[in-house]
């Protein structure tokens, strides 16, 4: 799935048997964390930390794995910022 926000252009991958659904919130879980990075620079290093954590985010909403708290803390860090 590509997803472009702010003038960038994203390739989201399907992670394993992801519906569609689940693979539209886990690309907008990506893009709200990207939207407070102001340095082009690093936003490709940024992408892949935070799709990485969009795995674990998919595997806490729709699998209900259990992690532990520091990186609860991560994920929920950055979802506090994009609701907020």
């Amino acid at each position: 799935m590509e997803i472009s926000k702010n003038g960038y252009v994203f390739y989201i991958k399907r992670y394993g048997i992801e519906t569609d659904k689940e693979l539209i919130q886990r690309s907008w879980f990506i893009m709200n964390g990207l939207s407070n990075i102001i340095n082009d620079n690093n936003i490709d290093k940024e992408f892949k930390k935070i799709e990485k954590t969009s795995y674990i985010w998919h595997n806490m909403n729709n699998l209900k794995c259990k992690y532990s708290d520091d990186i609860i803390e991560n994920v929920l860090s950055i979802i506090t910022n994009y609701y907020c």
